[in-house]
């Protein structure tokens, strides 16, 4: 009997995660809205390329939703793995539709947090609660990078909107070796993020 509940909340959670994909990307193809949308003093933009890029998150992210069902018995899987993935793809959509720095942080927590937790799921593997604790520690110090590197960003250019800090560069070519140092954090921060050069096979 528990055996069974626990296949019945796994399925659905498949459910109801991949229709919550098919409902976003529904909506992201411009069915429910053609022009662009600008939210939060252009905070967010949803625009043709922005579009574009979160119907391939999107799709990515329905292909890991198929692929992880079923998985549970096998991996130790346990069913809140759809919401994390559904948080992470958020929180990927968030950061590429973002022009705010400090909004883009905020979305690169929403998709790391989530991903601390799936990496750490694999109960079959000694390796993954080790490696979901490392993920974490470390991407504290990243993120502690991110926002050292914004408010140099800030300091140099008076600005955290990407279009502002763009106007401010194209008309003073030679920027402060601080904008620099900044940019430096911020990019080290983000690569990081995604896993830039480093690679481990775990089996």
């Amino acid at each position: 009997m528990l055996a069974t509940n626990k296949e019945k909340g796994h399925a659905l959670a498949f459910g109801l995660s991949f229709l919550t994909i098919l409902a976003a990307l529904f909506q992201n193809n411009g069915i429910l809205f053609t022009s662009d949308v600008n939210i939060l003093g252009e905070t967010l933009i949803f625009s043709p390329y922005t579009k574009t890029l979160s119907t391939m998150i999107l799709i990515f992210a329905s292909i890991a939703v198929v692929l992880t069902y079923g998985q549970d018995k096998k991996e130790g899987i346990l069913a809140e793995i759809y919401p994390l993935i559904l948080f992470s793809t958020a929180g990927m959509i968030f950061m590429v539709s973002t022009q705010h720095l400090l909004f883009m942080f905020i979305a690169l927590e929403i998709m790391s947090l989530a991903i601390y937790v799936l990496v750490a799921m694999r109960r079959t593997s000694h390796f993954s609660a080790e490696a979901g604790v490392k993920y974490f520690i470390l991407g504290g110090l990243a993120s502690a990078l991110f926002l050292y590197g914004s408010s140099l960003i800030f300091g140099a250019t008076g600005s955290f909107q990407l279009g502002s800090i763009a106007d401010f560069l194209s008309k003073n070519s030679t920027p402060s070796f601080i904008y620099f140092i900044g940019l430096g954090l911020v990019l080290t921060a983000m690569l990081f993020k995604v896993g830039a050069g480093s690679y481990r096979d775990w089996e």
